[in-house]
């Protein structure tokens, strides 16, 4: 009778032996893990995601290099006569369907592939020398000795590839500050492991790692694609007829695979800013298949041209899910367009052309306070917390993350983010030149607006006491 009083001995001493294990790996564990901070010089404008989360940190006169570690690969400094952050605006055929204005935005047009880092330099120029091009040319195009800078995997300047963009000439006469000169992006970059692909102004061309050119193709409409194999899938600029589409393969070497004429007019297609780079393209391909979004619905074809399925949508009221057109399943969103309102519907395509779920309705708010992204069937909504009607520092909010799957409408979960704590900031007439450091005029501009702050309350702990404008006040 022993022995079943010894089993219980036994398993009450290694559960405590367990529980003493698990309290010491807790108690000597760290309180939170901070991932890493790179530090540098100089204000980072620009960031791109390169292989293997490398990232690149665009400067006005360098390039931060930084792995998924956050250590510093490489620093390269531009020279002094190269542009690499220029104002761009979306070409026609890329503009916001709901008819929203797109205004400039400052970004480096550039590629990461195999190591190498591939981006468009324009010339460092002032308006003086803008201007007096300009007039020597007065002609409605205005080009621009460009080149691409090939950057190696030890930060060094491998080669540069001398090319001119071809900028609207138009308004350069009137301006008066450089900063307001934007060019429409007719150029884009794409490379592959051992390959760089160049459109510029209708033509594609293609470049090896050591900067030779192999071959161009012209009369091209917008940037092509490319496959695994390096095959080039393009849309030509002249289709014959103002209603079809001239579509063209091209192999690594260069030579003609096949042609195919698409009836029906290809869609203006937006998609957001951090997929332009990938899918600024026609026709799209992913896994196999190019998609050709069309006035009245979309086409699927395979590499070889023969068509896998058509969806017929007529009216001109579709295209292609701006966040998410095609996911890493072959999964094409399509969304009803609705302009002047926020609400419209998103319909998923199977990879067989099918339609098998009814249309998800989405809520297309973007303002300061809600924020969406999308990926591989998934939306997610980041919704903030509204402050009510009297700003104060004990109504700030936070914000919350929801995962809304398309496929069947449903939110698959939700995240509060917790506030660590909060910090008072006091604006006042001493320091706000340097919290609003850059904008030019600054103190002489806000100070105009002082008297929109008398009669308002601010919230405290001490109860609600009149906000009373007294030369700046402070808020």
């Amino acid at each position: 009778m022993r022995q079943p009083h010894l089993f219980e001995a036994t398993v009450a001493l290694a559960l405590i032996v367990l529980i003493t294990g698990l309290y010491l790996a807790i108690a000597s564990s760290p309180a939170a893990v901070s991932g890493w901070e790179f530090r540098g010089s100089g204000a980072v404008q620009y960031m791109i995601v390169g292989e293997n989360d490398t990232l690149y940190a665009f400067k006005s006169d360098g390039i931060y290099t930084i792995d998924h570690g956050g250590n510093l690969l490489w620093d390269y400094e531009v020279p002094g006569q190269w542009k690499v952050i220029n104002n761009w605006q979306r070409p026609a055929y890329a503009a916001d369907p709901s008819g929203a204005s797109g205004a400039a935005e400052s970004y480096p047009v550039a590629d990461a592939s195999a190591g190498y880092l591939y981006v468009l330099a324009l010339p460092n120029m002032t308006l003086d020398d803008l201007k007096l091009q300009y007039f020597q040319s007065r002609s409605p195009t205005l080009y621009l000795d460009a080149a691409v800078l090939a950057i190696s995997p030890a930060g060094r300047l491998a080669w540069e590839l001398p090319l001119q963009v071809g900028v609207r000439a138009d308004g350069i006469v009137d301006l008066t500050d450089l900063k307001d000169f934007s060019m429409t992006q007719n150029v884009a970059l794409r490379s592959d492991s051992n390959r760089l692909y160049i459109f510029n102004d209708g033509t594609e061309t293609v470049v090896d790692q050591n900067g030779t050119v192999l071959f161009s193709i012209g009369d091209v409409a917008r940037p092509a694609s490319i496959d695994e194999s390096g095959n080039i899938y393009l849309m030509k600029a002249s289709a014959g007829t103002a209603a079809s589409t001239r579509l063209e393969a091209y192999n690594a070497s260069g030579e003609l695979i096949w042609d195919r004429v698409i009836q029906g007019t290809v869609a203006n297609q937006y998609v957001a800013d951090d997929l332009w780079p990938k899918f600024n393209c026609m026709p799209m391909y992913q896994n196999g298949t190019l998609y050709l979004p069309l006035n009245n619905g979309i086409v699927a074809l395979d590499n070889m041209s023969r068509t896998l399925w058509w969806m017929y949508k007529p009216g001109n009221d579709y295209a292609l899910f701006d966040l998410m057109p095609i996911d890493s399943q072959g999964h094409v969103y399509l969304r009803a367009l609705n302009p002047g309102a926020t609400s419209s519907y998103i319909y998923v395509i199977d990879p067989d052309g099918l339609i098998r779920t009814a249309p998800w309705q989405y809520e297309s708010e973007y303002s300061d306070l809600v924020r969406t992204a999308a990926r591989d069937g998934i939306v997610y909504n980041v919704d903030g917390t509204s402050f009510g009607n009297v700003p104060s520092i004990n109504s700030l909010g936070t914000e919350t993350i929801t995962a809304y799957c398309v496929r069947n409408g449903t939110a698959l979960w939700s995240y509060t983010l917790p506030i660590g704590s909060r910090q008072t900031v006091t604006l006042n007439a001493t320091n706000v030149g340097d919290i609003f450091r850059g904008q030019n005029g600054a103190s002489a501009y806000f100070s105009g607006f002082s008297s929109l702050y008398t009669g308002f309350l601010v919230t405290g702990a001490s109860g609600d006491v009149p906000l009373t404008a007294v030369g700046w006040p402070e808020i």
